[in-house]
């Protein structure tokens, strides 16, 4: 309490640079807009995206889907989870899928859905169609 009073708050505030915003530090907006940037980038350029984190079993179980009808290099993956900016990817694939789990797999600009969906549809054939009428097969 002494240490306070021998020092005014209002010099301790102006001295707070940790306060300040940084000019390094990007703002949630920055962020955000980089995301969505990132994320509809890589759907636009890719006929087939897996949006996915290494240590997910789910994620797994979609790529290995995918990777028993057409070659690994047919699919573009992206492991998030070291993204700095991976909590605003999943807010991105909120927006646009309902959820923000991963994996999120889209063919041709479509959500198709996630690991036991994408499992699915290689199981009943869909997911072959689906990859046939978007010229991957």
């Amino acid at each position: 309490m002494a240490f306070l009073a021998q020092r005014p708050v209002a010099s301790m505030m102006r001295n707070a640079s940790y306060l300040r915003p940084s000019a390094e530090r990007r703002s949630s907006v920055q962020i955000r807009a980089s995301a969505q940037t990132f994320v509809e980038d890589n759907i636009k350029n890719n006929k087939v995206v897996v949006f996915s984190k290494s240590h997910c079993p789910y994620c797994s179980k979609a790529k290995a889907a995918l990777g028993g009808i057409i070659p690994k290099e047919k699919f573009a993956v992206f492991e998030i989870e070291n993204n700095p900016e991976c909590s605003a990817i999943q807010d991105v694939l909120m927006g646009m899928t309902g959820a923000r789990s991963v994996p999120r797999v889209f063919i041709d600009g479509k959500f198709i859905g996630g690991g036991d969906d994408t499992a699915r549809m290689a199981q009943n054939g869909e997911l072959k169609k689906l990859l046939t009428e978007a010229g991957v097969l």
